[in-house]
């Protein structure tokens, strides 16, 4: 296994050489793993959590850390986090402290005091398996294209679930059976927060873009999330593949409370809002993908029109699932997500616009510096500036 990783190691530095900046290129030997833990009172979660980190099994030459990231929590996480970590202990963990509530700017502070060029995230009720660090090692190392690894899950039930669950679980985070190892750059075209592994070179860059902040995570009265997919799509736009890989697995922890069908409809209505938050980024993946739709079809009225056309295409079953609402039908959370979506797409109204195009200019602002930084390109010039002359074919929206 060391000799596989050293030759990893090699390829790595060879073929991502020409996308770092000369400061990265000093940090290559920082290829080891920081295990992120975001946590807003997450004392009573962290325990079986670290227990399972700290079985983990990994190769000798791989560095890996614990950074657990206090998010604003009042419950005494960070000194609960101390406490159970082993002594003598597997790998370092250390605490830092978030101030700013957000699941987004937890992930913020991670990138910024992370010593160790992948980062794993894991949430707090995420039971990772024994080999979950050399995995993320292994396949980062081995995919230097990749800037997001997704990870495979299976639910830890704290009751018996209700008869829906089986056909609900992906509302919370338990892997498809459909899914299979691979790219998942474009389809499904991102990779949900709990255990994904991001390269953190590929996001500092897409950091010094300025780009943009559309949504922080859930938040005390919201079930809005989509940071994670909106990292995603950054890193997307950045050049960047998302990559699945089934043998890097975990057990979600869910509790009883979360196993009921009203949760599951503020999840499927907070899955609305933030989709209405996302939606200005389809038009600088579209034509980054290089299958642009008719201009008008990315603005704010078409968005608001097409989900009110879904929400009224069969008026007497959405009167019927209004008026009598019945667990297990999926036509209720459907009809939860449309109202997150159209109720927040009307809080956009003002801003929708220009949300659009400060996306679509971070986009020619991380595509040109990938441009410029890849030496090694094998294109011409000429298709070079071609690429560059398509980043700016933007179509006119009003």
């Amino acid at each position: 296994m060391v000799g596989e990783d050293l030759v990893a190691r090699m390829a790595y530095a060879e073929l991502d050489r020409s996308r770092l900046s000369a400061n990265e290129r000093t940090n290559l030997a920082d290829l080891g793993v920081s295990v992120v833990i975001c946590c807003h009172n997450s004392s009573a979660r962290l325990p079986e959590t670290l227990a399972h980190l700290a079985r983990q099994k990994v190769a000798s030459d791989v560095r890996w850390e614990v950074l657990v990231v206090d998010n604003a929590s009042t419950d005494g996480t960070a000194q609960v986090a101390e406490q159970l970590w082993p002594k003598p202990s597997p790998a370092p963990l250390r605490v830092v402290a978030e101030p700013r509530p957000g699941q987004a700017h937890a992930r913020l502070r991670a990138l910024a005091e992370a010593r160790y060029e992948f980062l794993s995230f894991i949430d707090d009720d995420n039971w990772v398996c024994q080999d979950w660090v050399q995995i993320v090692h292994s396949e980062m190392l081995a995919h230097a294209d990749v800037g997001v690894l997704g990870a495979s899950s299976c639910p830890a039930l704290e009751v018996a679930p209700p008869d829906w669950f089986d056909g609900f679980k992906f509302l919370y985070a338990i892997t498809p059976d459909v899914w299979q190892a691979g790219d998942f750059t474009h389809r499904p075209g991102a990779i949900w927060g709990a255990g994904m592994a991001v390269r953190k070179s590929a996001w500092l860059r897409v950091r010094e873009c300025d780009c943009p902040q559309l949504l922080t995570g859930r938040l005390k009265g919201s079930m809005a999330a989509g940071e994670d997919i909106e990292l995603c799509y950054q890193l997307r736009l950045a050049g960047w593949k998302l990559w699945y890989e089934p043998r890097l697995h975990f057990q979600h922890f869910l509790p009883a409370g979360r196993l009921c069908w009203d949760y599951a409809g503020r999840l499927l209505y907070g899955n609305g809002e933030a989709g209405a938050r996302l939606g200005p980024y389809q038009l600088s993946l579209d034509l980054f993908d290089e299958r642009p739709r008719d201009p008008y079809k990315y603005g704010w009225l078409w968005t608001l029109l097409g989900a009110v056309r879904e929400l009224l295409r069969h008026p007497l079953a959405l009167l019927a699932t209004w008026l009598y609402p019945k667990e297990g039908d999926p036509r209720v959370l459907t009809l939860a997500r449309l109202r997150g979506q159209i109720r927040m797409l009307i809080r956009l109204r003002a801003t929708y616009k220009s949300h659009l195009w400060e996306i679509q200019r971070f986009s020619q602002r991380v595509r040109g510096r990938g441009a410029s930084e890849n030496s090694d390109r094998k294109s011409s010039p000429a298709s070079a500036d071609s690429e560059g002359r398509k980043a700016h074919a933007v179509p006119s929206i009003r």
